[in-house]
């Protein structure tokens, strides 16, 4: 083989490897993008886990005997467990689907985002599977116009719940409203009788430290008082010890002074 064909032969070679090495970095970043199909798949998945995920506050039921004044469309019961507490409640706008010979059924639910009393009657209208709610499985959600909203299912297999076009009305009857509203006034002046018994407890806080504060000032003052005493007393003290020594030393150079002169005659 002469140096032209050598020289072409590894041109060519060379070629071959460079073509595989952009290949093989074509692909790689081909692989590593993804397509739009699973970004969106993705972005659902991870927003699906991040939901937040309502858990119930409260309950409600139906009873079998109470079942049979809401077909149609006309006012039953139900009772609410809300706060350890039960609710008689009337509601309306229920009525039967399939199975429509069924005279009798018990349903059940959970209740969400409820806060206070005051915000579970209303007209509650039916609701997608769009709200993350805990608690239970199936049923049909339910919506009012204070945002409060409940799953509710009935519990008589082959028994379909429909919602009418104007939604379900839930009010508290006449009793359970006097019931509630004597709840809320005990609840208030309770209230109230906290907020007293607390500004009073302030108040002879407050007082005790006043008298805390102008006891440790009559002390402070006392103190200093009785330390101006104890100086003057110290000076008194260094003076009368001063003269003493003084009239000492006076006196013995009298004493000395009569000796000698003694001496002299």
């Amino acid at each position: 083989m002469n140096w032209t064909s050598l020289i072409s032969t590894s041109v060519v070679v060379g070629m071959v490897l460079l073509s595989g090495n952009v290949a093989a970095e074509q692909s790689k970043k081909v692989v590593a993008v993804e397509s739009p199909k699973e970004t969106v798949a993705a972005e659902a998945k991870k927003t699906a886990q991040t939901r937040e995920i309502k858990e119930p506050v409260g309950l409600v039921s139906i009873e079998e005997t109470q079942f049979g004044l809401i077909i149609g469309g006309s006012f039953g019961g139900g009772i609410l467990t809300f706060d350890g507490k039960s609710y008689d409640f009337e509601l309306g706008g229920l009525s039967l689907g399939a199975n429509i010979g069924a005279s009798r059924m018990a349903a059940v639910g959970e209740v969400y985002d409820l806060t206070t009393l005051d915000d579970f009657p209303g007209t509650y209208v039916r609701v997608e599977g769009s709200v993350a709610l805990g608690g239970g499985v199936g049923g049909m959600t339910l919506k009012n116009e204070h945002g409060v909203l409940m799953r509710l299912k009935g519990t008589t297999q082959g028994l379909q719940l429909n919602v009418g076009a104007s939604g379900v009305s839930i009010k508290f009857a006449a009793a359970e409203k006097k019931a509630i509203a004597e709840d809320k006034e005990q609840a208030q002046a309770l209230e109230k009788a906290k907020a007293a018994a607390q500004d009073a407890e302030n108040k002879v806080e407050s007082a005790t430290d006043a008298t805390v504060q102008e006891t440790k000032s009559v002390s402070e003052k006392i103190a200093d008082q009785a330390g101006e005493l104890t100086d003057k007393a110290d000076k008194m003290l260094d003076s009368a010890i001063d003269a003493a020594a003084d009239a000492a030393e006076k006196a013995s150079e009298n004493i000395e002074a009569a000796v000698n002169k003694a001496k002299s005659k």
